[in-house]
């Protein structure tokens, strides 16, 4: 909750699936303001990219600064198509689920360090014929 206990005061994500795959961060941004939005209440944009082909995997996530901007987004980004794509796919936005805190975040990778500090304590030698 936000210091005053109002949750709506703070920030929210919404994910916006169905977009098209050569979108990247300003393409979103650009639609995000097409559709009524100010840059100023956009906080950030995250597009996840595909490692291997290089595209984006076809949804965003939009952090607005206000949960009160982020629920108008849900529905402003929702139903829109992209008729330059030769796609028939219309977007769809809803707020996004939190998959971990941060202090969960951060104790992952205190797990990671100890496990690397660890060595290869344990660890199988492989025998390569002469």
């Amino acid at each position: 909750p936000a210091p005053d206990g109002d949750e709506h005061d703070e920030e929210a994500v919404v994910i916006v699936k169905n977009i098209p795959n050569k979108f990247r961060q300003r393409d979103v941004q650009i639609f995000v303001e097409s559709v009524g939005f100010e840059p100023s209440q956009v906080v950030s944009v995250f597009v996840p990219m595909d490692f291997l082909s290089g595209m984006c995997k076809g949804y965003a996530f939009v952090r607005f600064s206000a949960h009160e901007v982020a629920g108008r987004a849900v529905a402003a980004l929702s139903g829109h198509g992209f008729a330059h794509t030769n796609s028939t796919k219309v977007t769809e936005a809803a707020f996004a689920k939190v998959q971990a805190s941060r202090p969960a975040v951060e104790d992952a990778g205190d797990a990671k360090k100890k496990k690397k500090r660890r060595g290869t304590r344990g660890a199988r030698t492989l025998r390569t014929c002469p």
